[in-house]
């Protein structure tokens, strides 16, 4: 772990910031919980692409298909508050980095640092050989600032390919040609974005 990392552990901690991990709960993914709305305020506030914005059936699902292997961590100001909350995903011996969402003014007292040391505390203590951060938002540049912020935390740096495969063409197509018109472009304009699933490319305006 660089030193910047651990300074700023230490500056959340001695500002009276506490975090945990526990297992995520129904009320914990509801519209207007303290994650959804610190994730979904952190999405608005770095412009990111509609994608991002998740569907309340989203949610739903992942806590239905992952059950107690779905898992939340947050910190809390002196005051109880939730400043700072992130979705964790347990699966056989590692521990995934999934979203997060925080409060601009606490972040810069590290609590984003400390969420992450609190979740490598949590994987050492359960018996995990690894804990998965990711990578940056990719792009042009991958070594962004996100991946750079990733990298003080030290570890390993590791290559990892993804791929898509398009079961059904025909509903593809059909999705394809609703998200165009929804995003009021042309199909042809919308795969001309080289996203994957197209369906999920552009910036629908309703």
């Amino acid at each position: 772990m660089e030193s910047q990392c651990r300074n700023q552990i230490r500056k959340a901690l001695k500002s009276g910031y506490t975090a945990e991990v526990r297992q995520a709960a129904s009320q914990d993914l509801a519209p207007f919980s303290d994650f959804r709305r610190l994730y979904e305020e952190t999405m608005r506030r770095l412009d990111a692409a509609p994608s991002y914005f998740l569907s309340d059936s989203y949610y739903v699902e992942l806590l239905d298909g992952l059950g107690p292997s779905l898992l939340i961590g947050e910190v809390r100001n002196s005051a109880g508050d939730v400043v700072n909350s992130t979705l964790l995903i347990r699966h056989a011996q590692r521990l995934h980095y999934h979203l997060l969402g925080s409060n601009p003014d606490d972040a810069r007292m590290g609590t984003t640092n400390l969420m992450v040391w609190t979740a490598t505390q949590y994987a050492i203590t359960q018996g995990l050989h690894q804990f998965h951060l990711g990578g940056g938002r990719g792009g042009i540049s991958p070594r962004d600032s996100l991946f750079r912020f990733k990298h003080t935390f030290g570890g390993r740096e590791l290559e990892y390919a993804i791929s898509g495969l398009i079961i059904n063409d025909d509903l593809y197509q059909a999705q394809t040609q609703k998200r165009a018109k929804a995003c009021e472009i042309t199909t042809e304009t919308l795969l001309a974005f080289n996203f994957f699933p197209s369906y999920r490319a552009g910036s629908a305006h309703a």
